[in-house]
């Protein structure tokens, strides 16, 4: 009886394992059906038609929607399809600029598109090529409209090549140097402001005419008003760390000094005093010129 009663219950079994079979196979495809009907709906529903972007960043507001815009392809008469576009191809268009170091693409719907990004950050302004900025790994960067180039301390090489091209890195040992002062530099008082960074005849051959020109603005407040004392600091590679050095222990010697020369007059809030060149290119040695009030 009981052999009966399990044969029963196995046919059972089997019996309702067969009928779920086609149950349980058509809810995936139930599911599959839905989900397209859905994606086939909102790909035909113009509120998911793009009609802004989202920038964010370390940098705000770093490049012009404007320009994210174009980078991306985007047009106002014949706006994208948030779910139609490819993420990756979006990500892969703003990468192509020489301005953005990273970026990634998402979407917000239901009209927004939303961009991360960091961008390269010009650190000279090259007096050699209009407008074009250098960063500090080379870089050749557009200034303006994306930059103050006014902004930007000078820097002058010397020839520009007519190949390197905006996104390209310069490779020159005229500018290994010129960054090198720069990172030099950036231990440098708060008041002291690099103007230019000249290595034109940095390697010339001939060692009497090898220099490197700083110029740079050593700014002082008094009464309220500022003073700014232009420095023209004539280097040689040879310890250019220890020149520097010896310019920023005798810079603090000469502040005191300073404050004897701002002579103000009524209402005035700025005086500019004229050039002291100060040349360290001799070991141990610093030979001043100086200089007399604008």
């Amino acid at each position: 009886m009981s052999n009966t009663t399990s044969i029963i219950s196995y046919k059972w079994v089997i019996f309702w394992l067969i009928l779920s079979i086609p149950v349980f196979s058509g809810i995936p495809f139930a599911i599959y059906t839905l989900v397209g009907s859905y994606r086939q709906k909102i790909a035909q529903d113009p509120r998911y038609l793009i009609q802004n972007i989202c920038q964010t960043g370390s940098r705000k507001c770093a490049l012009p929607t404007e320009y994210l815009a174009e980078l991306l392809e985007l047009s106002c008469d014949q706006p994208d399809h948030l779910y139609q576009i490819s993420l990756e191809e979006k990500t892969a268009l703003l990468q192509k600029s020489p301005l953005i170091q990273s970026a990634s693409v998402a979407i917000m719907p239901p009209d927004t598109l939303y961009i991360d990004y960091e961008v390269h950050v010009p650190i000279f302004q090259w007096i050699e090529r209009e407008n074009t900025g250098i960063d500090i790994q080379g870089r050749l960067l557009p200034l303006q409209p994306f930059f103050l180039k006014d902004d930007l301390p000078k820097l002058s090489l010397g020839s520009a090549p007519d190949a390197i091209y905006f996104g390209g890195i310069l490779t020159s040992k005229e500018a290994a140097l010129a960054l090198k002062i720069y990172q030099i530099l950036q231990g440098k008082p708060a008041s002291l402001q690099l103007k230019k960074i000249d290595v034109r005849r940095a390697f010339a051959p001939h060692f009497g005419r090898r220099e490197i020109v700083l110029i740079i603005d050593d700014v002082v407040d008094k009464q309220g008003a500022k003073a700014v004392f232009h420095k023209i600091l004539r280097l040689s590679r040879k310890n250019l760390s220890q020149q520097l050095g010896n310019f920023f222990v005798l810079r603090e010697k000469m502040r005191s000094d300073y404050y004897k020369q701002i002579e103000l007059e009524e209402g005035q809030d700025l005086v500019v005093f004229s050039p002291q060149i100060i040349d360290f290119r001799i070991d141990e040695l610093a030979f001043i010129q100086e200089h007399g009030k604008r």
